[in-house]
């Protein structure tokens, strides 16, 4: 639990909220702890669910179905990935969303389409 979220549940405890007090408690920002208990301003992870098209389980959910596919042999092109995305949120994703998107899970995505072709299936596709 970050020290912010702490401070909030104290806050919470207390009838008229002392926001000096319960920040220098913590060692939080004052001016950040009273926003956020107002609900002026939110954590930056919320703030960006919030902008985002997918929700980040939708993102895991959508993740896990791309590399499902890869892994049975039907690698999804970029325009699969739109027509998905679509069919989740019933928003139509921009041009360069799928490349952002695989750019942001890199690490989480196996997308053989972006992979050079093995020489030996190559070799094996070609009649000459």
């Amino acid at each position: 639990m970050y020290p912010i979220d702490a401070a909030l549940a104290a806050l919470e405890l207390q009838d008229p909220p002392n926001y000096t007090r319960t920040a220098k408690e913590f060692n939080v920002n004052r001016t950040t702890l009273s926003r956020r208990h107002r609900q002026i301003t939110r954590a930056r992870e919320d703030a960006t669910e919030m902008k985002s098209l997918l929700l980040i389980q939708q993102e895991r959910t959508l993740l896990g179905y791309i590399n499902l596919l890869t892994k049975r042999g039907l690698p999804p092109t970029p325009q699969m990935v739109r027509n998905f995305t679509f069919k989740i949120s019933r928003i139509t994703p921009g041009k360069n969303w799928v490349s952002r998107f695989i750019k942001r899970h890199k690490d989480k995505i196996k997308l053989s389409y972006l992979a050079p072709a093995d020489i030996a299936r190559k070799r094996a596709n070609n009649v000459y």
